[in-house]
């Protein structure tokens, strides 16, 4: 008989500690289970999420919307459809007389919503107040920076 079980989990909540870690090096070692890590969706994938969503192709300004959405949210599903919620609700994107989806003219940067600053915010409590401060000032710095504690090298974040 054949059995499948399926589980999930982020592996970036998981502590050095949680008990899974240990369960996730034992079934790595089993031949006999598959693991598929997910990653974000490329530029293209955008696209053609957008496109499935607006039930149409997409035409040079919809490109170039779907192309400053992947910049803003990194290919991330979940970013991706609570941003063009947000637009669709603001109006910043619109059904025209065709009903084709198309974009407000004054679009030049893209806001996270509320959505997912809330998503995010739970996340950052989880991991305490000292990741939050230095996440804090990590976003003013910009997607990339190095931290030093006294006594360590540089590491790149």
């Amino acid at each position: 008989m054949r059995l499948l079980i399926l589980g999930t989990y982020r592996d970036s909540e998981l502590s050095q500690s949680h008990a899974l870690r240990e369960t996730l090096g034992v079934l790595r070692r089993n031949t006999d289970v598959s693991r598929i890590e997910l990653a974000g969706l490329d530029d293209s994938g955008v696209i053609s999420l957008m496109e499935a969503t607006a039930g149409h192709t997409l035409d040079d300004t919809g490109v170039g919307l779907a192309h400053a959405v992947y910049r803003e949210t990194d290919g991330n599903p979940f970013f991706v459809s609570e941003v063009l919620r947000h637009l669709a609700e603001t109006g910043a994107i619109y059904q025209d007389a065709a009903g084709r989806w198309t974009a407000d003219d004054s679009l030049e940067q893209i806001a996270l919503p509320d959505s997912i600053r809330e998503v995010i915010g739970g996340r950052v409590v989880r991991l305490g107040e000292t990741a939050g401060r230095i996440l804090s000032m990590a976003a003013v710095i910009g997607r990339g920076f190095r931290s030093r504690s006294p006594g360590q090298s540089d590491q790149g974040v």
